[in-house]
């Protein structure tokens, strides 16, 4: 949520993770990742946009619980504005056995007037790798 907006008016940003198809199998499932946003406290929502994504199931971390992007995913507005970054763990193919699952954000704009189910403007997003952590070395 924009902290310089409130009740009726405020800016709400969610990113999520989505199957487009649910009644999927582990080799057939695709995880994508969605955005939605409103500028009116909710009574309305923009219509889905697809941020990354698809991702075939295998391609993510195996964890105790079973195959996942983890829980990174999280979007930041910028107060004032109508601009949120979005942030999300996204996975391309393997190379052998070597994962590529990395944390990325994406610009968001909603352009034109506000959001309602009739008068939906149009997004531009780019999603860009987050730059690596610092590696540590143990002394």
């Amino acid at each position: 949520m924009d902290p310089l907006t409130a009740g009726a008016y405020a800016h709400l940003a969610l990113t999520y993770y989505y199957y487009p198809q649910a009644n999927c199998t582990f080799t057939t499932c695709q995880l994508n990742v969605g955005f939605v946003s409103s500028v009116n406290g909710g009574r309305s929502w923009s219509r889905p946009l697809h941020v990354a994504g698809p991702m075939m199931l295998g391609w993510l971390a195996p964890t105790s619980s079973g195959y996942m992007a983890g829980d990174y995913c999280a979007t930041a507005i910028v107060p004032g504005t109508l601009a949120a970054f979005p942030l999300f763990a996204a996975a391309g193919p393997p190379t052998g056995t070597v994962l590529d699952e990395n944390t990325y954000t994406a610009y968001v704009s909603v352009t034109g007037g506000p959001v309602t189910a009739s008068t939906v403007p149009e997004y531009a997003s780019q999603a860009r790798p987050l730059p690596a952590p610092a590696r540590r070395t143990a002394f």
